[in-house]
């Protein structure tokens, strides 16, 4: 058996994203178990280059036919997407030239895309449910608009007329179902593999920074990083000597007033005086192997996200042990079993996240408590061998019910 993977981006060490990340843990086990995959990306970093790699963007140019069948089209406005699933088609059918057939293509639902790389391949299509846009796009504050309402409708009327579905929590299935008024009876519930980290690798109370705290994300609405900045401004204010990390890249917040606001803005007026603004450190976008020296050196990771499906910040940080306050929003609480194996708390609230940061802080033994548990827990349910099993079960059904 032989996957395509359709990936926003690649490699990870360029591209450290939430989907990208999957499909690179995945891969591996995957092969343990015979089978094959290849990766179709919307974007492939300069210098790199793998005969398993197709960058979508060499496939973008149209021909002659395929414009006039486009304008022949009755909805104009879904010609982007249209676009973009037969540049993907024809990412994987090079792929197929080089490493061989593909039996089946496992791509995102984003804008509905999905249904046109069938229309345009030859293979049967999955979808993976990594971020429908009626959650995240309320999630990053973008206005519910025109272009909101079609994007929306484009995924939903794709996943109406999908093969078969998978998705990483369960709280994004139902509410998928609830919202678009659909059974998807046969959908399957996979969690996102984490890494794997050897035990001797996890996080311990003794090499960590015990004044330390570690923020992985974007400075957006989405993960919470205003959020994060007012609850260090209350920690700050309990204890003064605590140190930030804020590990992402600056999107911005928006505005009260209007406009948006930057990172930078934002902590002006979370922290005004400067020796407070002094103990956070904005180191923008991290390549992985930094963030995973950051998770063993703080003391507390958090995770602050309005909403979030089955996030690789959290696997990341539960198989590194790493003690974690995290929202108890969307399918957080599948991965963090409160009290045992992280902190959960109320989404949206500054003063919950502040009030779990100062309680792990406090407490070195519950900490080291609940990273020991986490590593050993995240292994046992998360790792790259289990979510392959999965899959690999999930993919036979599906080809099974596409044969005459």
């Amino acid at each position: 058996m032989r996957i395509a993977f359709n990936s926003p981006a690649w490699p990870l060490r360029a591209y450290p994203n939430g989907i990208v990340s999957y499909i690179d843990y995945l891969r591996p086990a995957l092969a343990a178990l015979g089978i094959d995959s290849v990766v179709a990306a919307g974007i492939v970093a300069d210098g790199f280059a793998s005969v398993d790699v197709a960058d979508v963007r060499v496939h973008r140019e149209r021909s002659v036919l395929e414009r006039v069948s486009d304008r022949l089209r009755r909805d104009h406005r879904g010609i982007g997407k249209i676009c973009a699933g037969r540049s993907i088609a024809h990412a994987v059918e090079s792929l197929s030239r080089v490493r061989g057939p593909v039996d089946l293509v496992e791509i995102e639902e984003s804008f509905g895309m999905c249904h046109h790389v069938e229309e345009f391949g030859r293979w049967p299509v999955v979808v993976r449910l990594h971020g429908p846009w009626f959650l995240n796009g309320p999630a990053l504050g973008v206005p519910r608009d025109g272009a909101f309402d079609l994007r929306v409708r484009q995924e939903g009327e794709a996943l109406a007329v999908a093969r078969q579905v998978s998705s990483p929590s369960l709280d994004v299935l139902d509410r998928t179902r609830d919202y678009y008024g659909l059974s998807l009876e046969h959908a399957a519930v996979i969690p996102n593999p984490c890494p794997s980290v050897s035990p001797e690798r996890r996080w311990r109370a003794d090499g960590a920074d015990p004044h330390r705290v570690l923020f992985v994300g974007r400075f957006d609405a989405h993960k919470g990083g205003d959020l994060m900045l007012d609850a260090f401004a209350e920690v700050l204010a309990s204890q003064p000597e605590t140190r930030l990390w804020f590990a992402g890249p600056d999107n911005g917040v928006p505005d009260p007033a209007g406009g948006m606001l930057d990172v930078t803005a934002y902590l002006e007026r979370a922290l005004p005086e400067e020796a407070l603004r002094s103990r956070v450190e904005i180191l923008g976008l991290c390549e992985s192997r930094q963030i995973e020296k950051m998770r063993l050196e703080a003391a507390v990771t958090v995770v602050a996200s309005r909403y979030e499906n089955f996030p690789m910040t959290v696997l990341e940080a539960v198989a590194h042990g790493s003690p974690l306050v995290a929202t108890d929003v969307g399918g957080i609480g599948e991965i963090v079993r409160h009290e045992q194996t992280g902190c959960l708390v109320a989404g949206g609230s500054a003063a919950a996240l502040a009030e779990g940061i100062l309680r792990l802080l406090a407490d070195p033994a519950l900490a080291q408590r609940l990273a020991e548990e986490a590593g050993r827990d995240a292994e046992a349910r998360f790792s790259s061998e289990a979510v392959a099993r999965a899959t690999s079960d999930f993919y036979q059904r599906v080809l099974a019910s596409t044969r005459p």
